[in-house]
């Protein structure tokens, strides 16, 4: 899989060419001052939800929109996703 490594403000200012670049198969670092700060890569094939997948998370965020929660350090996620 090909990488790309690109700037925080090029990545906002350019998101749809980046949108497309994932969606071809391309993996994008995106960096602020020289540091890696998240990825953005394919979904695999078999973790892609379905249609009326996405249509019900969709109908549940709007239903409830304060239900997923905010999570902000590695210990918050770890800890959230023991309780699944």
């Amino acid at each position: 899989m090909n990488s790309v490594i690109v700037g925080a403000k090029d990545f906002r200012t350019n998101f749809v060419k980046y949108q497309a670049l994932v969606a071809s198969g391309r993996r994008i670092t995106v960096v602020k001052r020289s540091r890696p700060i998240f990825e953005v890569v394919p979904v695999a094939e078999e973790d892609r939800p379905t249609k009326a997948e996405l249509d019900r998370m969709l109908d549940e965020a709007i239903a409830e929109p304060n239900a997923s929660p905010i999570l902000s350090s590695d210990k918050e996620i770890s800890d959230y996703l023991a309780t699944l």
